[in-house]
């Protein structure tokens, strides 16, 4: 969970640097808890850093001339332009939720967009780390059960959804069934270390 503050602190500087005029950052266990001192504490550092230690604060716009963020920001400004007129051809945002449209169409983007890995989770995980009980009762469910759930409103409820909830569930299975799991990250390291241990003995014996 400790590698949310990297996530959050990446995210703010990305905001500041697009000209974000207001920034606040979440304590890195928010998704596990209301309140907690410590992570306050960091959050509030996480400010401080950024606003007075960063220096970007005296740069009036840090990703000015930026081919990257300037072709990327067109992208998105294209994509969201494509999906706010289907949202008017369907009579606008109230509509397209009372029919469904934006549900399914987060629950796609969901499914399609899920990372393979996510670190601290199945990339470099902490050993012996549990979850939150906090976290373990608040499990996703179904999109089937969650639309019978709801099925007398209106409008169907959109879901909180954690990316890294279906990789925590499928890492706590292989602990229950005693299945070793192998690191991608571990082997391509350890790959690497082999490749220079073996170059390194090609040229001490002058091979």
């Amino acid at each position: 969970m400790h590698t949310n503050l990297l996530r959050a602190t990446s995210a703010a500087f990305g905001a500041i640097a697009g000209g974000a005029d207001a920034v606040q950052i979440r304590p890195y266990n928010s998704v596990a808890t209301w309140a907690d001192p410590e992570g306050e504490r960091l959050a509030l550092n996480q400010h401080f850093m950024l606003a007075y230690e960063s220096g970007m604060d005296r740069v009036m716009d840090p990703a000015a001339g930026s081919y990257f963020i300037e072709n990327k920001t067109a992208e998105l400004v294209a994509e969201a332009t494509a999906i706010l007129n289907e949202v008017r051809s369907l009579g606008g945002l109230v509509e397209a939720l009372k029919k469904g449209w934006v549900q399914d169409r987060i629950d796609s983007e969901v499914s399609t967009a899920m990372p393979e890995e996510v670190l601290g989770v199945n990339l470099y995980p902490l050993d012996g780390e549990e979850l939150p009980e906090e976290m373990k009762a608040s499990k996703r469910g179904t999109r089937a059960a969650h639309q019978e759930k709801h099925k007398d409103k209106e409008i169907e409820p959109l879901r909180a959804v954690r990316w890294a909830a279906e990789l925590e569930t499928e890492r706590h299975n292989s602990k229950k069934q005693n299945v070793t799991t192998v690191n991608n990250g571990a082997c391509r390291t350890l790959g690497i270390h082999l490749s220079r241990s073996k170059s390194k003995l090609r040229t001490d014996l002058k091979i």
